[in-house]
Parts: structure tokens; sequence; C-alpha cells
């Protein structure tokens, strides 16, 4: 009989708890099915004392369109077209939105960007760069989770849940360890003189990596393109410097520097701790910076040097214009001058040297010293085929010095010269790794630690300088790469007319046991009675 009664008194309540159950599955849904996607985080660090980059990772919150009247609390989703400096101050600023979440061109299609958007693009990254958020900026790149975000948010069908899963507690990193790398070959003079009395030409490129977002700092052009050319050279010139007939008159040294993105930090300690004697007997150094673009090569030079090396500098520029003239096609070529102010930061690498009245010049293909365009998310690709070309280019330079060639000669032929495969597995190398000097992870150290053995398989000798970088920037570690889960919660009016259905049902119910007095009149006991309580 017990058991009969709690049927007759529970049974019109199952209805209703099926209807709340199936509620409850529509607007949460199962954990398996809901849909992530990889985000990367804005580099958090402090510069001179200055707390700059995103402070916050953690995101759990509503996602919303820039067009959301009220975004306080909520998660913008940002598109790459509607990415603008005006419109990242709005949302930072007036309208204090929770955090952002800037949907990126896919890696594959940057490349066909136009100038215009990408100019549009490296100008809110540099804007976010050199500021202080106090709110959480994610990038994640356009694919098919995105794109329904995108499309759910824009179409107002339901509301989205967005929760950052293992963000880490941020620690600052005190103590960076980098290394510079160099490789020696050796040169033979007329008489038999070699290493200790040849001039020397420098070769040099720094190795390192700068962006928003660290994990997506990979600089493929900026300055991978320049890592991939020393370890071209130094192959090509090990090759030639195989046999004691072809050593030319001059010592090779090829050099890459670890914080070149930090005022060429590498490069300072570089000259540092390098024997006063044989940078004396360095005649000029190439720096090489973002050679993987472009359909010219601009010479970057500072202010004269002293007036005993005025020969050597119409020397260096001369065989740089008539090595670009003898080229085919013809490689157009163009000297900008930039005086050293020692107040500002280290625009180019060559100023490090100028700054010790050593000969040296930057080869880019970049006219101006821009850091937008050297430290930009976009930096994913290089052309191999305007790579290979100025490799050629400097390799013809040098040869046309270390030979004294009055004329062009053909040298750099079939396996002496640039080898394609080499520079496109290398050119996928630098893409797909990020690079900055504070951030290194365990793949990226790989990648350096491949990079000198390159370089010590070409050279005569080579050497590792560990150093550690100053206290200017102090970057801070955690996970800049998460997961993303999107979330989808039933919109206000979903949950009151849900609300409003099951308390008509159960109102319903009561009425058909009770009577419709009887029903009103438990009601209002039920009222009265939780009132009591309060009270």
């Amino acid at each position: 009989m017990m058991g009969s009664r709690r049927a007759i008194a529970w049974g019109p309540y199952f209805p209703a708890l099926l209807v709340l159950a199936s509620a409850l599955l529509v607007a949460v849904g199962g954990e398996s099915d809901v849909p992530e996607f990889e985000a990367y985080r804005m580099v958090e660090y402090d510069f001179r004392d200055q707390q700059l980059g995103s402070k916050k990772g953690m995101v759990s919150m509503g996602a919303v369109t820039p067009s959301a009247a009220n975004p306080s609390r909520k998660m913008v989703v940002v598109s790459f077209e509607q990415a603008t400096v005006e419109l990242v101050d709005l949302l930072l600023g007036e309208k204090a939105a929770g955090g952002l979440l800037i949907v990126l061109p896919s890696p594959e299609s940057m490349s066909a960007l136009s100038a215009a958007s990408a100019e549009r693009f490296r100008a809110v990254e540099q804007s976010l760069m050199r500021r202080q958020v106090p709110v959480p900026v994610y990038f994640a790149f356009d694919g098919a989770e995105t794109k329904k975000l995108v499309a759910s948010l824009e179409s107002g069908t339901g509301d989205s849940q967005l929760v950052a899963h293992g963000t880490g507690t941020a620690a600052k990193k005190t103590s960076v360890q980098v290394s510079n790398l160099h490789g020696w070959l050796a040169g033979k003079g007329p008489k038999g003189e070699g290493i200790e009395t040849l001039p020397v030409i420098a070769v040099v490129a720094s190795y390192d990596s700068l962006a928003v977002a660290p994990e997506l700092a990979v600089g493929a052009d900026a300055n991978g393109s320049g890592l991939i050319a020393v370890l071209q050279l130094a192959r090509m010139f090990a090759k030639l410097y195989s046999g004691s007939r072809q050593q030319g008159r001059y010592n090779l040294i090829f050099v890459l520097t670890a914080a070149g993105k930090l005022d060429y930090a590498g490069t300072r300690y570089w000259l540092e701790q390098t024997d006063s004697r044989l940078l004396d007997r360095i005649e000029f150094a190439l720096c090489l910076d973002s050679i993987g673009k472009g359909d010219s090569i601009y010479v970057h030079t500072s202010k004269q040097p002293s007036k005993d090396k005025v020969p050597a500098v119409a020397k260096l520029f001369s065989t740089l214009k008539t090595t670009a003239q003898e080229m085919v096609p013809v490689l157009p070529l163009e000297i900008v001058r930039k005086k050293i102010n020692v107040s500002d930061a280290v625009a180019w690498e060559h100023e490090q040297f100028s700054r010790k009245d050593i000969l040296a010049v930057t080869l880019s293909g970049h006219a101006t010293h821009d850091p937008a365009l050297r430290s930009s998310l976009l930096d994913r690709s290089v052309d191999t085929g305007v790579l290979s070309r100025n490799i050629l280019f400097v390799a013809n330079a040098i040869a046309k010095v270390v030979y004294d060639l009055p004329a062009p000669m053909d040298i750099f032929n079939g396996t002496m010269g640039p080898q394609e495969k080499f520079i496109s597995a290398w050119a996928y190398q630098v893409a797909h790794e990020a690079r900055m000097a504070a951030l290194f992870e365990e793949s990226a150290v790989k990648l350096i630690m491949k990079a000198e053995s390159i370089l010590k398989d070409a050279s005569s000798e080579s050497q590792r300088q560990p150093f550690t970088l100053g206290p200017e920037r102090t970057y801070y570690t955690q996970n800049y790469k998460v997961k993303m889960s999107v979330y989808s919660v039933a919109p206000m009016s979903f949950d009151i007319m849900m609300m409003a259905a099951v308390a008509a049902y159960l109102f319903a119910m009561l009425v058909a046991i009770l009577g419709v007095s009887d029903a009103l009149k438990a009601i209002s006991d039920f009222a009265k009675g939780s009132k009591k309580k309060q009270r």
C-alpha cells in the first residue's frame, strides 16, 4: 500500500522531471561533445619597471561580437577583417571588454594577404605590445570551430561560453640563458700565413624572433632567413676552402647571435668578449636580416667610420653594387644611410659593430627598420627562390673580395651553389618553431642545436658562447598555448520559457488533484509559510 500511495503521489511529477532533465541536456550538452580549438595567449613582460602585455590568462566568460552594447565581463571575438587599432582601443578602453579573442587567417593563407591588410594588423600588434592590457587577449587561427563560433555569435542563434584550459600561473623568468654560435674557415696568404694574420670577413645574423603571441613568433623571414643564409653560406665556402689551392686570402667567420630582438644583445656580447686582435682584423661584417622576400636588396649603413677606413667603405659599396649588377637578372640594390643615436634602441645589427668602429652593413629586403615589419606573427613564410638568389648574391660579393676578382666568375654552380633542398627544409623548420629568446621551448632549443651542428661541420673551428640576458626586459613563463572550449548556453528567453512551462504544468497537475480552489489555497499557504521562515 505504501508503495502504491507513493506512486500515486509522485506519478504526476515524473513528466515535469523529464521536461527539466531534457532542458538541462539541451542547455549544457555532454562534455565529450564540447568543441574546442587551440588559442595562443598574448605576451606578458616588464620593460624598465613598466608592466606591458596581457597580465591575465584565465578565461571563463560569455562570448560576444564587437558590436555588443555591453561587453563587460565578456570575451569579444574579433575577426581578422575587423581588427583595427581604433577598435582595440575602444574595446580595451571605453567599452571595457572582459577579454579579446582575435581570429587570424589560416597559416597557409597568410602569404596571400594584401599589403594593406597586413599593415593594418601589424599596427594592431604593435599597439598591443606597447601597452599594459588588464584583460586576457588570445589569438586563434581560422578553422572549423572558430567559424562555427563566429557564425553563431553573428546570427544570434545562441549564447556561447568560452573557457581556457591549462593557463597555469605566471612566473617571472629572471635568469635567461642564451648562446651565440660561430664557426671559422681559415684562409691562406701568399706566403702561407693563415688564421693569425689574415684579414677577416664576418657574416652575421641573429636567429631569434618576436611577436605579440610568443607561441606564434616564428619569424620565418625576420630572422629565420638570416639564420638559413648563414648556414648555407658556411657550407658553400667550406667546400671552396676544403682544397688548399682554393683557400682565399681572408679568414671567414660565420656568426649566429642570440637576442637580436632585444637590441642585439647577443651581438654586443660577442663583440665585448671576442679578442680585440681579431676584431681589429675584421675588414667588414655583412649582417643578414629579412632577406627571404622582396624584389630588391637594401644596404643599411651607419655614419662613416674613422678616416683610415674610408677606402674600405668605398671598396665594400663598390663590390656590392657591381655584384648586384652582374646578377642575372640584375638585382636592384639601394644604399640606405642612417646615423647612430646612442640614446635610441639599436635598429640594425650592424650598428653594434659600428659602435666598435668596425665597418659593417646590414643587407635586408626591408627599406626601413620599422619593428612592425620584423616582429609580426604574420611572418610565417619566405620565398625560397628569393632567399636562394640573395644567398648567391652575398656569396658572389664575398668571393670577389676573397679571390680579388675583377670580373664575375661562375664559382657557385651546381653543387657549389645554394642548395634548394637545404633551403626549403630549413624554411619549413623555421616557419614552425617559435624562437623568442626569453621563452625558448624545447623544440626551439633543438632547432638551434641543429644549426650549431651544421655550423660545426662546415667550419675548421667552432664555438658556442653562452650568456645571460640583462634585466631590462623580464618575461613571464606560463602556458601561452591553451585549449579553448566553446560551451553552448541557452539564451535567457529560453530559460524563462522553460520555467513558465514547468510552472504551468505543475499548477495543472495540482488543479487536477486538488481542484482549483484547493490548489490556489495550497499555493497561498506555501507562500505564507515561506515568508514566516524568512522572518
